[in-house]
């Protein structure tokens, strides 16, 4: 539902997608919005056969293993893709502190904090072995409990999101020059 409210929100934004001029920053926005698009509804699509219950009227369920491995691809894929799109935009969040030379040093210093202890637990946790189909199942370690794997998840999160920061910031600067 927030998928399609967003866009429902961005309509003005899709429908000047292909006016203008194609800038650099624009060409990588499109190209994780698609990507994006496409991990969504492959995640929708392989739930289809995964689902033990609910769609067994449908008769999917001989595509199970493949949809396994689709809907871990995907889901593991639109997450970074995903926060890497909402990394696009923190450039509203942070206009004001960075335009303030005091303030700069130290939001630049937390957003490097955030990112390598973002990159340390994706390594760590082995988000990259999924990805890549090192590992094709996914293990969840159950000591730490819920709130530590949501913390976990989300400082991963954020490193991709001060990635896409990092990666449209330098789009925009070369636009810029």
């Amino acid at each position: 539902m927030l998928f399609t409210v967003h866009h429902i929100l961005s309509l003005s934004y899709t429908k000047a997608l292909f006016s203008g001029r194609h800038t650099a920053d624009k060409i990588l926005k499109t190209a994780v919005d698609i990507l994006m698009f496409v991990s969504v509804l492959l995640i929708i699509l392989s739930a289809l056969p995964v689902s033990e219950y609910v769609f067994t009227f449908l008769g999917l369920g001989r595509f199970s293993a493949t949809a396994r491995t689709v809907h871990m691809l995907s889901a593991y894929w639109g997450f970074a893709i995903m926060n890497l799109h909402i990394g696009f935009h923190l450039d509203v969040m942070l206009k004001k502190p960075l335009a303030d030379k005091k303030k700069k040093p130290v939001v630049i210093s937390a957003l490097l904090a955030v990112f390598t202890v973002g990159v340390f637990l994706f390594v760590k946790e082995g988000i990259y072995k999924y990805m890549l189909l090192i590992n094709r199942f996914v293990f969840f370690d159950f000591a730490g409990g819920l709130p530590l794997f949501l913390v976990k998840y989300i400082f991963i999160g954020l490193a991709f999101s001060v990635l896409g920061y990092g990666m449209i910031s330098l789009c925009k600067k070369k636009k810029n020059l």
